[in-house]
Order: structure tokens, then sequence, then C-alpha cells
């Protein structure tokens, strides 16, 4: 009947085979790593200009309204000194007051992906800190609206008080925006 071939194992072999297969997925994971890594670095890199781009937008927006605040004081003095007595109604004067509009857009993103995992502590301490001056300066900033211009507005009897209100809202005004260039412009020598 039927001989049986006994089949001899080359277990060499099957070494080798083994081998090769466990090379073979080490150097799938190690490519994939590598490509991972690369990919991280380019959404980093990325991340960095955009952040520094809205910087660069947020430091041109607070010397831009430094100077128009600056202006409007000495146009404020001036006009101080030409109405006599300051007893009449201060809105014919129309002093409105501009406001930061500082952008934020770019941080709120990258705190919200993985990208914040990728900064340094150091960087992430920097930013945590500037954009929370930002935030400290929007809530200043709203408090003033309510509370001056809506309620001391609404009781001021003559341009003296107008006066005062607004030259100290542009004062603290100018304070903030001279902090804030000199923060801006540390963060991006870095």
């Amino acid at each position: 009947m039927g001989k049986r071939k006994s089949r001899k194992i080359d277990w060499g072999k099957i070494a080798v085979e083994m081998i090769s297969v466990i090379f073979a997925v080490l150097l799938a994971l190690l490519l994939n790593e590598w490509r991972n890594n690369i990919k991280q670095n380019h959404q980093l890199d990325k991340a960095r200009a955009n952040l520094k781009e809205e910087l660069l937008y947020n430091l041109e927006e607070a010397k831009t309204k430094l100077n128009q605040h600056n202006i409007q004081l000495t146009q404020l003095e001036k006009l101080a000194d030409s109405i006599p007595e300051l007893d009449q109604p201060f809105y014919q004067y129309n002093m409105s007051v501009g406001f930061l509009n500082l952008k934020k857009a770019v941080w709120e993103s990258i705190i919200l992906t993985d990208v914040v995992n990728q900064l340094e502590f150091s960087e992430l301490s920097d930013y945590s800190e500037l954009y929370r001056d930002f935030e400290l300066i929007d809530e200043l900033q709203n408090a003033y609206l309510r509370e001056v211009f809506s309620l001391e507005f609404n009781k001021i009897e003559n341009a003296q008080q107008g006066y005062l209100v607004t030259k100290n809202h542009l004062l603290q005004m100018t304070m903030w925006e001279g902090e804030l260039i000199s923060e801006i412009d540390g963060r991006l020598e870095n």
C-alpha cells in the first residue's frame, strides 16, 4: 500500500523566515513612527509660524492703538484748553476711544489639538502667559465699557467729568498697550 513519506523539518529555514518576518514588522513600525514624527514636526513648525504671524498682527495692532491713543490724549488736552470751564455736555465733543482687537484663534486651535503636547514646556508657559495677558486686556476693556460708558457717561453732567473719565481711560490703555508691545517683542525675539 502506500508508503508514508516522512518529511524532515528544516528548522534553519523556518528560523530565517521567522527572523525575516520579525525584521519586516519592526522595519514597518519604525518607518511608520518616522513618518508620524515628520508629520508632527511639520504641524509644529506650521503652528509656530502661524503663532508668529498672529503675534505680529497683535503687535502691529497694539502699536497702532498706542499711537492713536497718544494722539487722542494730545487732542483731549487741546480740547480741555479750548472749552471755557468745560460746562457743556461732553457728548458734544464725540471723543470715541478705540479698543485693541487682539487675535487669539491660532493659540486657541493649538490648545485644542495635539500640537500643544509637542511644544517645549518653557515655550508653552511663555505663550500661555502672553495669551492670558490678551484675555486680561479684553476683560479690562470690557469692564471699562460696561462700567464707564454705560454707568458714568449717563451720569456725566459736563465736559469736565467726561474729559477726566476719557483721559484716565486713555492713560490706562496706553499703559496696557506699552506693556503688551514689550511682551510680544520679547516673545518674538525667542
